[in-house]
């Protein structure tokens, strides 16, 4: 939003008036007659309380209440609500909030702006950590013969270390969540206060990033109707799915397999909700994340290879 926008409204006469920029650029128009602006009135004065009281509510008698409605001053006519730009709010539960991630995300975000708290951010990472760990569950059947071949190289004491670590597995899950959330949340805080210049909270950008997380359940579950039907444990949803083992050790195939279409889910995702929570545009507020996410990808692979070329070869 522009703070140096005007309102531009006309008084009875038909003269067009232009107030002083103002910091909301909203139009307000009752429908059906002309617009009265406050300094535009004849019993307006010096401006005090009970005019102002006067020219919302009627009270002097020069014309009915009429609903005040928000339009756009770059030409827009659509209706602006107060959430944010083309995002209309509806009163709206977690759990439905939750939901609509998946089918109609702005009216997530819409419905949350406001009014976020602990809950919004929580419940969701833990709905997707309970997801996690059940999956874990279920393919740790599938990983154990690989997992024993590679315990029967180990002496006794790195095979139980081993061993207690694989009993424990499952902690990974909710570890690496919150660790996602969190430094996530602090990288979406940054873009949206040095780039889009919006004043919001870490708060806000936790709950953008945990309704993006739940796009991760969804990939899990996926994941392990794939392991299972391969038995495969090391089976990837990345769009190196079908590449030989010597294609996927290329540079480019290493990058193909990074690429993980639900990646691009959660990205559309945080897009919307960077739109609706710090008012940034939908297409800059997107774009802005898939770059980078494709810097985090070019460079994570750049240094495996890297640092592959650099390890001694295996003693024969």
């Amino acid at each position: 939003m522009n703070a140096s926008t005007t309102i531009a409204e006309t008084d009875d006469c038909g003269k067009y008036r232009q107030s002083q920029p103002q910091h909301k650029e909203l139009i307000r128009r009752p429908p059906g007659r002309p617009t009265r602006p406050l300094a535009s009135t004849p019993w307006f004065g010096i401006g005090t309380a009970a005019s102002i009281l006067k020219e919302f509510k009627g009270i002097d008698g020069l014309h009915p209440v009429y609903p005040v409605h928000l339009y756009r001053t770059n030409g827009d006519k659509r209706p602006m609500s107060a959430t944010g730009p083309g995002f209309a709010a509806e009163d709206l539960s977690l759990f439905a909030r939750i939901q609509r991630v998946f089918y109609a995300p702005s009216t997530a975000f819409a419905a949350v702006r406001g009014q976020e708290s602990a809950h919004d951010w929580l419940l969701p990472v833990l709905l997707v950590c309970a997801v996690g760990v059940g999956c874990y569950n279920l393919t740790f059947d599938v990983g154990a013969p690989a997992v024993q071949e590679q315990l029967e190289g180990l002496d006794e004491a790195e095979r139980q270390q081993a061993e207690s670590l694989q009993a424990h597995g499952w902690m990974v899950v909710p570890v690496g969540l919150f660790f996602s959330l969190v430094v996530v949340g602090g990288v979406l805080l940054m873009l949206a206060r040095s780039v889009f210049q919006a004043e919001v909270s870490y708060r806000q950008m936790l709950v953008v990033k945990a309704y993006a997380l739940l796009v991760v359940a969804v990939e899990w579950v996926v994941r392990v109707v794939l392991v299972l039907a391969t038995g495969d444990i090391g089976a990837h949803l990345g769009l190196g799915l079908f590449l030989s083992e010597e294609a996927a050790a290329t540079f480019g195939g290493r990058i193909l397999t990074a690429l993980n279409p639900f990646d691009l889910w959660q990205i559309g995702i945080m897009g919307i909700g960077l739109s609706a929570l710090a008012d940034a545009p939908v297409r800059k507020a997107t774009l802005s994340l898939g770059l980078l996410w494709l810097i985090w990808i070019f460079g994570g692979v750049f240094i495996e290879v890297i640092g592959q070329s650099t390890l001694p070869p295996p003693p024969e």
